[in-house]
């Protein structure tokens, strides 16, 4: 899957027709493995302690094996989420976007990555220019999914939840460990490519606590069912705890959420 869209499956709808085929097979492969798994558990002899010394070591999860690159995941996350110009990207993000269970897999995959991350501050060997680029992009399109409206189902909001996890890991990567990167990103998550000589952090800052205020006040107005508050929540106000701590604690804003 990484290959199909390092050959920009996200743009040219071929690849993206490539890129579902094998993203079906291998749900479909997941699928009977499971089924295989709990059928034969149970089931047997139990293994000794030599079998166990002999059994294989360093085997990978299906979650690492179709782990995608953060690059890929970027691309992928925001052909779902964002609106492409070009008639071709147009083409493939919507065939992209007719798979349904792709979205919350995609999520899921950025969300380990974007753990990742926040533990580390690096993953594969990125240079820190292209860390910033990847994760802004991803960033972009996370805070669309969680603008957007959606119908409540069980699967919309599980996607919903998950984007608002991955915005907090990307988020604490920022300010932990790029601070001086936070405003760039956090410019970016907004659309704004081109941040203007005279910003502060600050302002950057307040504007995204503004914007984080109206989550969790919607949150807390009660349309949302308790599941999707309860797991919400804690996201979005790690998210407020973690930029109010970028302000002067004298500010005005920051007294305000203290209160």
């Amino acid at each position: 899957m990484d290959f199909c869209l390092a050959n920009n499956a996200t743009k040219k709808p071929e690849w993206a027709q490539i890129f579902i085929k094998i993203f079906t097979l291998h749900g479909q492969l997941e699928t009977t493995m499971k089924e295989g798994s709990s059928k034969t558990k149970g089931k047997g002899k139990k293994k000794d302690a030599a079998d166990e010394t002999m059994a294989p070591t360093g085997m990978k999860s299906n979650a690492e094996i179709s782990s995608l690159s953060l690059h890929n995941l970027s691309h992928l996350i925001s052909s779902l989420f964002v609106e492409p110009d070009d008639d071709d990207e147009q083409e493939a993000s919507n065939l992209l976007k007719s798979i349904g269970s792709l979205h919350l897999w995609a999520l899921e995959s950025a969300l380990r990555k974007c753990r990742l991350l926040r533990i580390t501050g690096e993953v594969e060997g990125l240079s820190i220019e292209s860390l910033m680029k990847y994760s802004s992009t991803l960033g972009r399109a996370l805070l669309l999914c969680c603008s957007k409206k959606r119908s409540g189902g069980e699967r919309e909001s599980n996607i919903y939840c998950t984007a608002f996890e991955c915005l907090y890991e990307l988020i604490q990567t920022m300010c932990f460990h790029h601070p001086t990167k936070t405003l760039r990103f956090l410019a970016a998550t907004e659309g704004v490519e081109m941040i203007p000589l005279n910003s502060s952090l600050e302002t950057r800052v307040n504007k995204t606590l503004e914007r984080f205020q109206k989550f969790l006040d919607h949150m807390l107005s009660g349309p949302e069912n308790e599941n999707v508050v309860s797991r919400a929540v804690m996201p979005i106000i790690g998210t407020l705890t973690v930029l109010s701590d970028q302000l002067d604690p004298a500010s005005k804003k920051h007294q305000q959420l203290v209160e």
